[in-house]
């Protein structure tokens, strides 16, 4: 019965694991090329520099080395393979201090006077997490095509998939389903990619894991589901016109959040209660660890409780637009 939107979910699905495919397909070239394994603590020291070797009463390793300007920088590895770089070098005129987060890495920059010092910190972790981080917003590009499913239906198909034995609300019900199962199959593929990629790059037994992982896989499932939820909702009682939505709509999400930001005219905060409902938000207050875009607080609980209802507000929307359109 739902034979015909198994096909449409396969044919775009089919896209993006050929998009997956090329991805690998040059990860394998830039492997077999002589781009080697991964080493996070490969530490380039400064041209010239002099080197002093010790060794810690924790058993860590500490490198010094001593630059030709004035650098100094000491390398500590613990026992744990945690790598810490401390550089203190002349300052630039005008240096403030940052701070910036890169996957495992740690970077503060703090000026002293005529100095700054600069601390790096990477772990050598590569947290499961982030794959599906990364894995779900890939994937929701796709699950935003899929939800224009309805609406393909509403394109001339309309008598045709009334003629169905069953009632309007279970027909979109069931092509609701059809379609979240595609894009959650295609979320564990592209995590699966993701591992092989590292793994190419010997970089696999650097993968971990830990009690908030189970919370980031659920962020991740209802992330999709969120994004899918509101092109549903915004495209369901339309038809040739979906796709004009879905062009306006990525372009709108995508701006949103970095109108949260502006005060003139009270901009950041009608743009943070657009944003409310806005799934990009999320992913962005997430990955950026300092800012809210929305008016939630910061944190998983509350961002996987507000992408659920936007999931089932906006599949209730499409339904019952569903049940409204007349053939």
């Amino acid at each position: 019965m739902y034979y015909v939107e198994k096909l449409r979910a396969w044919r775009v699905m089919r896209v993006f694991l050929v998009i997956l495919g090329v991805l690998f397909l040059l990860c394998v070239i830039a492997r077999l090329s002589g781009h080697g394994h991964v080493n996070g603590n490969d530490f380039v020291a400064p041209s010239g520099a002099r080197e002093v070797k010790s060794v810690a009463p924790d058993g860590s390793h500490i490198s010094t080395y001593y630059g030709k300007h004035g650098q100094v920088a000491v390398v500590r590895t613990d026992v744990n393979d945690v790598q810490t770089v401390t550089v203190t070098e002349p300052a630039k005129p005008g240096a403030k201090s940052e701070q910036t987060n890169v996957g495992t890495v740690t970077m503060s920059q703090t000026p002293h006077g005529k100095l700054m010092t600069t601390i790096i910190r990477n772990s050598n972790r590569i947290p499961l997490d982030v794959l599906f981080i990364i894995a779900a917003f890939f994937v929701s590009i796709f699950a935003s095509i899929l939800g224009l499913s309805l609406s393909a239906e509403n394109d001339g198909h309309l008598e045709l998939a009334w003629t169905k034995p069953l009632s309007r609300q279970g027909y979109a019900g069931m092509t609701i389903l059809v379609d979240l199962g595609a894009a959650l199959a295609l979320l564990a593929i592209t995590v699966v990619v993701e591992i092989a990629v590292l793994a190419l790059f010997g970089a696999a037994t650097h993968i971990a894991a830990d009690a908030a992982t189970l919370l980031t896989i659920l962020w991740s499932i209802v992330y999709v589901s969120a994004f899918y939820g509101v092109v549903m909702a915004t495209t369901a009682s339309l038809r040739r016109a979906s796709g004009v939505a879905l062009a306006i709509l990525w372009p709108a999400m995508l701006i949103l959040p970095g109108l949260t930001r502006i005060d003139w005219l009270n901009i950041g905060t009608v743009a943070r209660i657009i944003d409310t409902v806005n799934p990009v938000a999320y992913f962005y207050s997430l990955t950026s660890h300092q800012q809210t875009h929305t008016l939630l607080p910061i944190g998983f609980g509350y961002e996987i409780t507000a992408l659920a209802f936007i999931t089932v507000a906006g599949l209730l929307a499409s339904i019952g637009q569903w049940r409204r359109l007349e053939a």
